[in-house]
């Protein structure tokens, strides 16, 4: 995979120094969900870290990344640790932080609520630091797997190019999709830009062009994971979709930042497709109202 790389005006200031944070999905790192951790091999290697992890930036330019590893699955567990190792091996201190920018879902409840709180900690820090209240970027995570498509798995998966979905949050019969062309930018049709909840049906408007709004493009793929529901994917394979892995990193993270404008700590949130599990049970005993 190549590495995007920015030309510095000598009479501009560099980018921001970015840290990016990505922990949203552990399940796209999986044998079924088709990604692996690559080795961190440092900026010249040319692999991005995949799954879980953390990356230090200017602009898309990755300085460093740090695979994130916790015990029993709790990526949360080793992210302030990661980000620690992350910083000291660049010979660097959390002082020299200008931005952060972080996968804000869909995702495991818990992963993205612990990585938005730690953005925002981090951003508070640097706004108190140096006056700056902008300094946070949350990145739909579906962007980040865009990216991922558009430039990385398209090469050796017999994809023509064209438009895609990424499904994301599957629960029962529905998933999160989002929809993109075929270089990776979000488009507005079957769905809005930030995606919404869909089944089947959905899909197979995307695929055929029904309903899909004036100059939409089908789509010829389908990224997600292995949580996806079964007859999502028996209709993806029956519309003849090429079903693309999800990959997902820190990296990606901090290249699709830099294209999006930052905002106040206070603003960052997490991206919930779906109420609370509890908040749907209240409902169903107590009313819209609350009893």
């Amino acid at each position: 995979m190549s590495r995007d790389r920015v030309q510095v005006d000598s009479n501009r200031a560099p980018p921001p120094l970015t840290l990016a944070i990505e922990v949203s999905n552990p399940s796209a790192v999986d044998a079924e969900g088709g990604a692996e951790f690559d080795s961190p091999g440092g900026p010249e290697s040319g692999a991005d870290v995949l799954g879980p992890s953390v990356a230090l930036a200017r602009g898309v330019s990755i300085i460093d990344q740090e695979p994130v590893r916790g015990r029993a699955g709790r990526q949360d567990d080793d992210l302030m640790p990661a980000i620690d190792r992350l910083v000291r091996r660049a010979g660097l201190s959390a002082r020299d932080l200008e931005r952060v920018a972080v996968s804000i879902g869909p995702g495991g409840f818990t992963g993205v609520r612990v990585a938005v709180a730690t953005a925002k900690a981090i951003g508070e820090a640097i706004t108190l630091r140096s006056g700056l209240r902008a300094c946070c970027v949350g990145v739909a995570t579906a962007r980040i797997a865009a990216w991922h498509h558009a430039r990385g798995e398209r090469a050796h998966a017999a994809d023509t190019g064209g438009a895609f979905a990424v499904a994301l949050a599957s629960k029962r019969e529905s998933a999160f999709l989002s929809l993109f062309d075929g270089t990776g930018v979000p488009l507005v049709g079957a769905v809005p830009e930030t995606g919404a909840i869909g089944d089947a049906s959905m899909l197979r408007s995307m695929a055929t062009g029904d309903g899909s709004g004036s100059g939409i493009p089908r789509i010829t793929a389908l990224v997600c994971d292995r949580h996806l529901p079964e007859t999502m994917r028996q209709e993806a394979t029956r519309l003849g979709l090429l079903i693309a892995p999800l990959s997902l990193s820190a990296a990606a993270c901090a290249r699709v930042a830099a294209t999006l404008s930052p905002i106040d700590p206070l603003a960052l949130l997490p991206l919930y497709p779906r109420e609370p599990e509890a908040v749907t049970k209240w409902r169903a005993l107590h009313g819209p109202t609350g009893g």
